[in-house]
């Protein structure tokens, strides 16, 4: 908990409360008995001694359930005992802390031993349950390994700035822990038995506690990024920390976290010496059947459609994300079932159904996107209509695919008048223009054989293959500059990745249920995912070999990042060799470009862009016929 290090002089100036021996005083961390349906929160006290309330399953307290601790921490509740993290002082003591265990029945010490020695304080903890517990030290900046059979204590992770939250991801796993810091924080993993440390998530502010739900996702609370107490946010991710979310935002100093009775998220405000119950932490998510993706190479951001498809209550939005693992928000709210998105400079386009699959009457919206304004709106179909994606050639002509009038329409920009592409088409889906060999690429799926078809046509608007036949329904199709197409896989959850020729192909599998739309970034090389199972991914695409003259490896050492613009890179197996390096911004203009000898007594390389502006950049290597590439964040 990074406020002791400061709390040690904020509270002779903090206002006195009056405190009753059974109030939540500095609450740190609870956890929840499902079978007696019962809380149990540590609490700080100054004038008291540490201690254990608990609480009904309404947050009402019942009583005082352990006392006589001092700056007790994390919790964690194994079988019929409660195991607590008690610090004997807070940053700059000379004390050690403790690990001690409570037998629920009868409210007793039955375990007692010391985690860490002087110069310490402990904070949230986690246990594998197989007799390990992981405990978070952000005075030492490490964590430690407890295995309670043997009673032995190790480093488990050391190095590490401010380990305030830590976690077992069971789904997974593997340990969860947070690196925070003022300006920048991260969310780090590392397998139960130790080895090697990814970083999974980072975040503008600090980061304190984190758990999980029995779905994956994760939640987060957060300090901010100031030393203003009050209005701290508690974040929802998904399970590949795609993207975040506030769920509440009204927080003062919330730390630790726990799921209660009906997976009520409980959360402790530390600061208010208060508790909130999230009823509705799954209530409005941002994203609601996502249907499409487009990324804007001027704003350098991806727009979504949240389509609402199975609901006609429900009103669907346009949302937007800056970068992966960003926050998601919602941009224009006034549609109804939107579907297949096409930005063109700075012009972006939506189809918007009026219901969702039937007696839908549907429109082309262009909304400006440098003022956030309708520029166009057109009728397209009048009833019984529901179009889903499009592309446009390089005519001014955009071209719709209408899955329930089973045919391709044709929207010339210049006239705004509409036609018939190609009719008598089974359910088509979705579609791309193939700039390079002059024609367009589509799926189609009948219902009848259960079975989609990948199909070429010319500008002409006639079928010239049918390239393909899967017995499963393919989505959207999305091409990868000159050399693949991305085709979407909703009933086995996969994409297929065909090569130009269309007559081969591989798969990717994707973590979630119903991949639809499809969107790949040609500078970060990602592909935008959006799922029907309430999902947005983004998938690395160069470690699937895009077509390039050099062999692409990730396997380049960047730190810090992100960073301030001044970096290190390494590569340990390109020692006493010439390289090239280059750095790209979002819109492929080169802005940095220097030739290195790496030599063996020095393999690392600093790098100096702090002239450059906050973003992502895309760093590349070349040596010989090998090219390294990574992306880089300058904050």
């Amino acid at each position: 908990m990074k406020t002791v290090k400061y709390l040690v002089f904020l509270l002779f100036f903090l206002p006195f409360i009056s405190i009753s021996q059974d109030s939540l005083y500095y609450p740190v961390d609870i956890v929840y008995d499902d079978v007696a349906e019962q809380y149990y929160v540590s609490n700080w006290a100054d004038t008291y001694n540490g201690y254990i309330l608990k609480l009904d399953n309404e947050g009402q307290i019942i009583n005082r359930f352990f006392d006589n601790l001092d700056f007790p921490s994390g919790l964690c509740l194994i079988d019929n005992v409660l195991y607590v993290v008690n610090n004997l002082d807070i940053y700059g003591g000379s004390l050690p802390s403790f690990l001690i265990g409570i037998d629920l029945n009868s409210g007793e010490e039955i375990f007692n031993t010391q985690i860490s020695t002087a110069g310490t304080y402990l904070d949230l903890m986690t246990t594998d349950n197989n007799g390990n517990f992981y405990i978070g030290d952000s005075e030492k900046n490490k964590i430690y390994k407890y295995n309670i059979d043997n009673d032995t204590v190790t480093d488990f992770v050391t190095d590490v700035n401010n380990p305030y939250g830590v976690y077992y991801d069971e789904i997974n796993d593997r340990i969860l822990f947070t690196n925070s810091s003022f300006s920048l924080s991260f969310i780090k993993s590392i397998n139960p038995d130790g080895g090697e440390i990814s970083t999974l998530f980072y975040n503008s502010g600090y980061l304190e506690g984190i758990i999980l739900d029995n779905s994956g996702n994760h939640y987060l609370s957060s300090w901010g990024g100031d030393y203003v107490w009050g209005n701290e946010p508690v974040y929802k991710t998904n399970s590949t920390f795609g993207w975040k979310y506030e769920i509440s935002n009204n927080h003062n100093r919330p730390f630790g976290m726990c799921f209660g009775k009906d997976s009520v998220l409980v959360v402790c405000n530390w600061g208010d010496h208060s508790l909130s119950f999230l009823n509705g932490q799954n209530a409005n998510p941002p994203l609601n059947k996502p249907f499409d993706i487009a990324f804007d190479y001027n704003s350098y951001r991806y727009f979504l459609t949240n389509s609402s498809t199975d609901d006609f209550l429900t009103t669907g939005n346009l949302s937007t994300i800056k970068v992966p693992g960003d926050s998601v928000y919602s941009f224009y709210d006034n549609l109804d079932h939107p579907t297949g998105l096409y930005i063109d400079d700075s012009i972006l386009y939506v189809l918007n159904n009026t219901s969702p699959y039937e007696l839908s009457t549907s429109y082309l919206i262009a909304i400006n996107l440098n003022t956030n304004q309708v520029v166009m709106e057109t009728e397209i179909e009048s009833s019984d209509s529901f179009l889903q994606f499009l592309t446009k050639d390089t005519t001014n002509n955009l071209y719709i695919t209408d899955k329930l009038k089973n045919k391709i329409i044709k929207f010339d920009l210049n006239s705004q008048s509409v036609s018939d592409f190609i009719t008598g088409i089974q359910s088509p889906s979705g579609i791309v223009y193939n700039m390079y060999d002059n024609k367009f690429v589509f799926t189609s799926y009948s219902d009848e054989n259960s079975e989609s078809y990948i199909i070429t046509s010319d500008l002409n608007g006639n079928i010239t293959d049918t390239t393909a036949t899967l017995e499963t329904e393919l989505r959207d199709v999305a091409m990868v500059d000159s050399s693949y197409y991305l085709v979407s896989d909703i009933t086995n959850n996969k994409i297929y990745k065909f090569y130009r020729s269309l007559d081969e192909f591989t798969i990717i599998d994707v973590n979630y249920a119903e991949p639809n739309g499809l969107s790949y970034n040609r500078y970060t090389k990602d592909i935008g995912v959006t799922y029907f199972s309430n999902e947005l991914s983004f998938i690395d695409f160069s470690v699937f070999g895009i077509f390039n003259p050099y062999s692409i490896s990730s396997d380049i050492k960047v730190y810090p990042n992100p960073n301030n613009g001044i970096f290190n890179i390494e590569l340990e197996d390109l020692k006493e060799k010439s390289i090239d390096i280059r750095v790209f911004d979002l819109s492929g203009i080169q802005i940095y470009h220097k030739q290195e000898t790496v030599f063996k007594t020095s393999p690392t390389l600093p790098i100096n862009l702090n002239d450059v502006g906050k973003g992502m950049y895309i760093l590349q290597i070349i040596a010989g016929k090998r090219l390294y590439q990574n992306k880089v964040i300058v904050r």
